[in-house]
């Protein structure tokens, strides 16, 4: 009798972002993933069961690497320093150390109003922190647009620029962020 071998989740949602990657948000399917990591259908079908599953797990997994980096970036900073601060940190980690997830996740958003609309609740949910009747609620806002903008125009490669240029510009940021922010 066989022994089944224990898919690993994470492969199977690496393999469906490659697909994301590659073929697009549309082309993603239980039939594409398991083609991309080499397995039958079956063994995406009982890990997931569902496409919509499937897409769920790849969320899931964003948001939890996302908050993740940004409680490390918290924890790694003064005490006292802004959770505007943190947050652009985080997230600059998480972008840059995960790179081929971002693409994935701003790919998928590019292709359907359903994930544009997911992105922007759960963005929103993270200037949550961001007073709008504070003095420099209007920087921090600024700022956070920013910082998040770049990001994805530096993921999804529409400014080509060497790396130690994107490192400048960030410190440029956080000088800013520095005089305006406290």
């Amino acid at each position: 009798m066989a022994r089944y071998k224990k898919l690993d989740k994470d492969q199977l949602l690496d393999a469906a972002e490659k697909v994301i990657r590659e073929r697009g948000g549309h082309a993603l399917s239980i039939r594409s993933v398991a083609e991309m990591a080499g397995i039958s259908k079956g063994g995406i079908q009982s890990n997931f069961g569902s496409r919509d599953a499937l897409l769920e797990g790849l969320f899931e997994r964003w948001g939890k690497d996302f908050d993740w980096y940004i409680e490390k970036a918290r924890k790694e900073m003064p005490e006292g320093t802004s959770e505007l601060k943190a947050f652009l940190h985080g997230s600059r980690n998480v972008h840059l150390e995960k790179s081929d997830r971002t693409k994935a996740l701003l790919i998928l958003m590019s292709d359907s109003a359903e994930y544009r609309r997911f992105s922007q609740d759960w963005l929103a949910e993270r200037m949550r922190f961001i007073e709008t009747d504070a003095e420099d609620s209007r920087n921090q806002r600024f700022f956070f647009v920013l910082n998040e903008a770049l990001l994805a125009l530096m993921s999804i490669g529409l400014i080509s620029l060497p790396e130690h240029q994107w490192d400048e510009i960030f410190e440029d940021l956080d000088k800013l962020v520095g005089d305006k922010i406290k």
